[in-house]
C-alpha cells in the first residue's frame, strides 16, 4: 500500500532524522518551553550520554541561528533571546553540534497593550491514568497559548520516578510548543520538601520563594 504525501506530511520532520549513532547523545525527556515572554523563551531537555547541548533556531524551519553550546551535562535549560512579541519561532535541539529531535515551533508572548491570549488552568492532575490522558487530549484540542497548573502537579508524592510517566510522557505532544506554569501541591512537597520538584521543572524565580511561587 502507497501512502499518500498529504499523509506523511505530519511525520516527515520524525522521519528526517536518521537513528542516532553509537555513541551519540539522544534527547531522553522534552523539549519543554518555558519562561516564554515578548523577547525571550527558555527551552528544557534531558540526553543520554551527557552533552553538550544548544538550541537551533529561526523565524522559519530554515532556522539559521543557535544559542552558545552548554557545559557538557545531561539537564539542559537554554534561554533564546532576541526575539519580537508575537511572533512564531521554529527550533530543534542540538547534542554536540548534531540534531538531536524534530523541528517544533512557539510564539512569543505579546506586549501588554495586545493582551489578548488564551489559557488553560486545571490542577490535581498527575495521576497517570485515563483522566489525565483525556486532559492532554483535551488541552490539544483547545489550543491554549499557555498552561497553568495550580497544583499536585506529580501524585501521589512528587517522586522523581513519577516525574516522566505522570507529567512529562501524558503532555509530550504539547510541552515542546506551549509554556506550562506550575506550582506545587502537597502532594508534591510529600518526596524531600518539592525538591524533586523544583529539580525537574524550569520555573520562574521569585524573592522569597526560590521558584515555589511567583506572580
Amino acid at each position: 500500500m502507497r501512502l499518500q504525501s498529504s499523509l506523511l506530511a505530519p511525520f516527515l520532520p520524525l522521519l528526517a532524522l536518521a537513528p542516532p549513532a553509537a555513541g551519540q547523545a539522544t534527547a531522553t525527556r522534552g523539549p519543554a518551553l518555558a519562561k516564554v515572554g515578548p523577547t525571550v523563551a527558555t527551552v528544557q531537555w534531558t540526553t543520554n550520554p551527557a552533552s553538550a547541548g544548544a538550541v537551533e533556531w529561526g523565524s522559519t524551519p530554515a532556522l539559521g541561528e543557535s544559542t552558545a553550546p552548554t557545559a557538557v551535562a545531561s539537564l539542559h535549560e537554554v534561554e533564546i533571546g532576541g526575539l519580537l512579541p508575537n511572533q512564531v519561532y521554529h527550533y530543534r535541539l542540538l547534542a554536540e553540534g548534531i540534531p538531536a529531535s524534530p523541528i517544533f515551533s512557539f510564539r512569543t508572548a505579546e506586549t501588554p497593550d495586545l493582551s489578548s491570549f488564551r489559557f488553560a488552568l486545571f490542577g490535581d492532575s498527575g495521576s497517570g491514568n485515563a483522566n489525565q490522558v483525556g486532559v492532554a487530549t483535551l488541552l490539544g484540542e483547545l489550543d491554549p497559548d499557555l498552561v497553568l497548573i495550580a497544583g499536585d502537579v506529580v501524585y501521589p508524592s512528587g517522586a522523581p520516578s513519577s516525574m516522566d510517566p505522570r507529567y512529562f510522557v501524558p503532555y509530550a505532544s504539547l510541552l515542546p510548543e506551549r509554556p506550562f506554569y506550575l506550582a506545587p501541591g502537597n502532594h508534591d512537597y510529600d518526596t524531600d520538601c518539592a525538591q524533586p520538584y523544583l529539580d525537574a521543572f524550569c520555573l520562574p524565580p521569585s524573592v522569597p520563594g526560590g521558584e515555589r511561587y511567583y506572580s
